[in-house]
Protein backbone atom coordinates (compact mmCIF):
# COMPACT_ATOMS: atom_id res chain seq x y z
CA UNK A 1 0.00 0.00 0.00
CA UNK A 2 2.81 2.73 0.58
CA UNK A 3 5.83 1.13 -1.50
CA UNK A 4 8.23 4.09 -0.35
CA UNK A 5 7.76 2.45 3.08
CA UNK A 6 10.72 0.33 3.84
CA UNK A 7 12.59 -2.12 6.51
CA UNK A 8 13.55 -5.93 7.44
CA UNK A 9 11.31 -9.51 7.44
CA UNK A 10 8.93 -8.80 10.12
CA UNK A 11 8.23 -5.03 10.12
CA UNK A 12 4.79 -4.24 9.68
CA UNK A 13 3.84 -0.82 7.99
CA UNK A 14 3.98 2.41 10.46
CA UNK A 15 0.71 3.77 8.18
CA UNK A 16 -1.38 1.02 7.65
CA UNK A 17 -0.26 -1.46 9.75
CA UNK A 18 0.36 -4.52 7.01
CA UNK A 19 2.95 -6.26 7.02
CA UNK A 20 5.75 -5.70 4.45
CA UNK A 21 6.60 -8.04 1.92
CA UNK A 22 9.90 -8.87 0.16
CA UNK A 23 10.55 -6.58 -2.95
CA UNK A 24 12.92 -7.62 -5.61
CA UNK A 25 15.99 -5.50 -6.53
CA UNK A 26 14.93 -3.99 -10.33
CA UNK A 27 16.84 -2.48 -12.94
CA UNK A 28 20.47 -2.90 -10.90
CA UNK A 29 18.40 -0.55 -8.78
CA UNK A 30 20.49 -0.73 -5.27
CA UNK A 31 19.74 0.76 -2.13
CA UNK A 32 22.06 3.98 -1.57
CA UNK A 33 20.95 4.78 1.97
CA UNK A 34 20.43 3.34 5.60
CA UNK A 35 19.09 4.22 8.75
CA UNK A 36 21.77 6.00 11.35
CA UNK A 37 20.07 4.14 14.01
CA UNK A 38 18.98 0.69 12.17
CA UNK A 39 21.49 -0.19 10.07
CA UNK A 40 19.55 -3.37 8.80
CA UNK A 41 17.15 -0.50 7.12
CA UNK A 42 18.12 1.14 3.78
CA UNK A 43 16.25 2.47 0.78
CA UNK A 44 17.33 5.74 -1.70
CA UNK A 45 17.67 9.17 -0.97
CA UNK A 46 14.12 10.74 0.33
CA UNK A 47 13.00 7.48 2.28
CA UNK A 48 12.69 7.05 6.17
CA UNK A 49 12.98 4.86 8.39
CA UNK A 50 10.02 2.95 9.59
CA UNK A 51 11.07 2.36 12.85
CA UNK A 52 12.16 5.55 14.06
CA UNK A 53 11.17 7.90 11.36
CA UNK A 54 14.71 9.35 10.92
CA UNK A 55 15.64 10.34 7.03
CA UNK A 56 18.18 7.39 5.40
CA UNK A 57 21.46 8.39 5.13
CA UNK A 58 23.80 8.02 2.25
CA UNK A 59 25.97 4.89 3.06
CA UNK A 60 29.79 5.34 3.00
CA UNK A 61 31.66 3.19 0.58
CA UNK A 62 33.90 1.18 2.85
CA UNK A 63 35.04 -2.05 0.09
CA UNK A 64 36.12 -2.23 -3.50
CA UNK A 65 37.14 -4.53 -6.09
CA UNK A 66 40.58 -5.35 -6.23
CA UNK A 67 40.05 -6.42 -10.18
CA UNK A 68 37.64 -3.05 -11.00
CA UNK A 69 39.39 0.61 -10.67
CA UNK A 70 35.95 2.16 -9.25
CA UNK A 71 33.72 -0.35 -8.08
CA UNK A 72 32.98 0.06 -4.43
CA UNK A 73 30.73 -1.37 -1.89
CA UNK A 74 30.08 -2.45 1.23
CA UNK A 75 31.09 -5.65 2.84
CA UNK A 76 29.59 -8.64 1.70
CA UNK A 77 29.10 -6.84 -1.84
CA UNK A 78 30.65 -8.58 -4.77
CA UNK A 79 31.48 -6.63 -8.15
CA UNK A 80 29.21 -6.17 -10.81
CA UNK A 81 31.58 -6.45 -13.56
CA UNK A 82 34.05 -9.55 -12.37
CA UNK A 83 31.77 -11.22 -9.76
CA UNK A 84 34.84 -10.98 -7.30
CA UNK A 85 34.14 -10.68 -3.54
CA UNK A 86 34.79 -6.42 -2.49
CA UNK A 87 37.95 -6.03 -0.60
CA UNK A 88 37.91 -3.56 2.83
CA UNK A 89 39.39 -0.19 1.54
CA UNK A 90 42.99 0.34 3.29
CA UNK A 91 42.80 2.92 6.22
CA UNK A 92 38.34 2.49 6.77
CA UNK A 93 39.32 -0.54 9.49
CA UNK A 94 37.60 1.49 12.22
CA UNK A 95 40.82 2.09 14.28
CA UNK A 96 40.53 6.18 14.33
CA UNK A 97 42.19 6.46 11.35
CA UNK A 98 41.41 9.83 9.82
Amino acid sequence: MHPRVTGIAGDECPKCGMALEPVAQSHGHADTHACPMHAKVTGIAGDECPKCGMALEPLVASHHCPMCPGVTGQAGDTCPHCGMNLEPIEGQLGHGQH
